[in-house]
């Protein structure tokens, strides 16, 4: 008995001793390893990161950049405002197409002595479309008049406020950092377009739709290329610009109405200075996860490319 003892703890001692081979995975799926692709080991989440590429915003920087915000919604409040002031007679056609005709030329004579080549043929085409855009716009006066004779004017009054509205909402407003085309774009466009002949068919005399429609053209389609322009430029020089849209806009509506004004400029101090804050706010809530579980990006430096290519 005391010798199968014996044998017995000497065979534990020995099976103590014996270590089962450690089997290592490597995350290359292209390997034969014995483990399977899926296997995790108790290693796996000590790389977890949280919110690791999470852009770093300071508040005047949001600020700053609401910018692009405030000066569409005050593009869309000039346009309406003018076309009231139209339409209760308190501002004759001509002095508007002064508006709309100034601006253009100043832009097209400055493109051509301060610019290059390039800037000189492409101002060139640029006036070519526009008087044939006038043209065409001054053509279709009388038919624009007359487009929504028999629909009531309260009818038409909010569906141009739900066309407005979808501009706004679907407005690019990357558009002023980089020249893009999106499908949201194209349709905010689109509605913004429609809003301003709906309105144009509500005024009395031909010129007045002539004049509102090429103020409305401009606006929506022309000042978003000179607001880019100017914030590549300079971001001192787009911060008075945006101070003076704020200006103009708010003289605008404090002649036609206190109250509106008053709303309107508590709106623009909250999409400037509240929407910034909350975002910040609602961005430590946000947690993006990375880890091995991560797809590969492929790195490329080009000088390296460089040397690889004939």
């Amino acid at each position: 008995m005391a010798k199968a003892a014996q044998a017995l703890i000497y065979l534990s001692a020995d099976a103590s001793t014996l270590k089962a081979p450690r089997v290592t995975f490597s995350r290359q799926l292209w390997l034969e390893q014995a483990l399977p692709d899926n296997y995790t080991d108790e290693t796996f989440l000590q790389s977890l990161k949280i919110s690791v590429h999470g852009p770093v915003r300071s508040y005047w920087q949001v600020v700053r950049e609401a910018s692009a915000v405030t000066q569409q919604m005050d593009t869309v409040v000039a346009v309406a405002t003018v076309s009231a002031y139209l339409y209760k007679g308190w501002m004759s056609p001509e002095p508007l197409l002064c508006v709309v005709v100034v601006p253009v030329l100043l832009a097209g004579a400055f493109c051509t002595v301060a610019g290059n080549q390039s800037s000189i043929i492409y101002a060139r085409r640029a006036v070519r479309q526009l008087v044939l855009l006038t043209a065409g716009v001054y053509l279709m006066s009388p038919l624009l008049q007359t487009l929504t004779s028999s629909v009531s004017s309260d009818s038409i009054v909010a569906l141009v406020c739900g066309l407005l509205t979808m501009h706004l909402y679907l407005h690019d407003y990357i558009f002023v950092d980089q020249v893009t085309d999106t499908l949201t774009g194209s349709m905010s466009m689109t509605a913004a377009t429609f809003a301003s002949v709906l309105i144009a068919s509500q005024l009395k005399t031909q010129m007045q739709v002539f004049s509102q429609v090429l103020f409305s053209l401009e606006l929506y389609l022309l000042s978003p290329h000179a607001r880019r322009y100017i914030r590549a430029k300079s971001v001192t020089a787009n911060q008075v610009l945006t101070l003076t849209m704020h200006l103009l806009v708010l003289m605008l509506l404090v002649i036609m109405s206190v109250s509106v004004a008053s709303i309107y400029a508590a709106v623009l101090g909250f999409v400037t200075c509240v929407c910034p804050l909350c975002l910040m706010r609602v961005q430590k809530c946000k947690a993006q996860i990375n880890g091995p579980w991560d797809e590969a990006v492929p790195s490329i430096q080009m000088k390296q490319l460089k040397r690889h290519l004939p």
